[in-house]
Formats: C-alpha cells, sequence, structure tokens
C-alpha cells in the first residue's frame, strides 16, 4: 500500500516531546502515529481509550515513557531539532 501525507494540528512542545520520546524508542513520530492508528482501526474503535494505551505499550515502556516525559518537564533531558536528529539518523 502507498503512503500518503496526513496534516495534522499539534501543540509545538507536544509534538517535540514525542518525538524525542519515540526516536528514544527507536521510533519516528511518523511510525508511532502509524502504528496507534493502525491499532484502533484494526480494534474498530471511535475513541483512544486507557485500554488501547495500555495494550499498545507494555509496562516497562509506560514506566520508561513516564520518566522520560519528567525529565523533559524538569529541564533534565537536552534538547534537539528535527534538523539535527535527522541528521544523526544518516
Amino acid at each position: 500500500m502507498a503512503d500518503t501525507p496526513l496534516t495534522i494540528q499539534i501543540d509545538e512542545q507536544l509534538k517535540e516531546k514525542a518525538e524525542i520520546f519515540f526516536y528514544e524508542k527507536g521510533l519516528n513520530l511518523s511510525k508511532a502515529v502509524n502504528d496507534i492508528i493502525e491499532r484502533i482501526v484494526e480494534e474498530d474503535k471511535t475513541t483512544i481509550d486507557e485500554q488501547i494505551i495500555d495494550d499498545f505499550f507494555n509496562e516497562k515502556t509506560l514506566l520508561e515513557m513516564r520518566a522520560s516525559l519528567k525529565e523533559i518537564n524538569e529541564g533534565e533531558i537536552f534538547k534537539i531539532s528535527m534538523d539535527d536528529l535527522m541528521a544523526e539518523e544518516l
């Protein structure tokens, strides 16, 4: 199946936090969003509920996510631009 672009509006800080979070988990934001949407569609859900989130991330990942978000919110993690992040992947 061919990929098609999707444009969404999202808070800039939330996007940056999500990019860092998913990068640390070995995913880019596009892959993470695709995986979440695919899961919702497969389960025929019209809203994201706590059960989908719980199923999508195992307990270890949830704990790591909470710790990472805490570090980000407390300024204990460095910030990196998407350009720099993409340059590192090459």
